[in-house]
């Protein structure tokens, strides 16, 4: 097996070319926060979440060592090893990062960490997001209403779990899609 990517701890070198990403209007309009963030902000923000012992937050770095997204995550209980995971790809990013972003992030969080489940919440008019996690094997385990009032109202919730026994089977589907997809052995 060849290893497509990486996963590095964020820094605070890491900031500024993070925020860029997540202040772009493709990037925002996925998110539960949409407003832009100041560097000040963000920078007040990472010193909060950097010390949370429930929370892990990484840059994707490519097959070509470039920086190509930021996988997080949030809500870790490590007595049920289960946790919320959160992801964007640059903007400018090649088709296909996300999915290996993905792999990468599950690979760890289920057999370095050893969790039994990853939960996620998409907003109902992020369809790329839902179609994403139904490729990568997560099913839907609920739809909360109205849940999250935005820019354009009210909207609904899904939440999507995959469990660490499930994940293989489908690392197996998609890892065929990235062999294809890089070229690489």
């Amino acid at each position: 097996m060849f290893k497509i990517v990486s996963l590095r701890k964020l820094d605070e070198p890491d900031l500024e070319l993070m925020l860029s990403w997540r202040n772009h209007p493709i990037v925002r309009a996925g998110m539960f926060s949409q407003g832009v963030i100041e560097l000040h902000q963000h920078k007040a923000w990472f010193r909060r979440e950097s010390q949370k012992k429930d929370s892990a937050w990484f840059l994707f770095v490519d097959m070509n060592e470039k920086p190509a997204g930021v996988v997080y995550f949030t809500e870790m209980d490590r007595i049920a090893n289960h946790a919320f995971w959160g992801f964007y790809a640059a903007p400018d990013a090649p088709q296909g990062t996300g999915t290996q972003m993905g792999v990468e992030a599950l690979d760890y969080i289920f057999n370095e960490e050893q969790f039994h489940k990853i939960n996620a919440e998409v907003l109902e008019s992020n369809a790329r997001s839902y179609k994403f996690h139904r490729k990568l094997g997560f099913r839907t385990e609920g739809t909360f209403c109205d849940h999250y009032f935005g820019s354009g109202g009210y909207e609904s919730v899904t939440r999507f779990a995959l469990l660490a026994r499930e994940w293989p089977a489908h690392r197996k589907e998609l890892f065929r899609f990235l062999k294809t997809f890089s070229g690489r052995e």
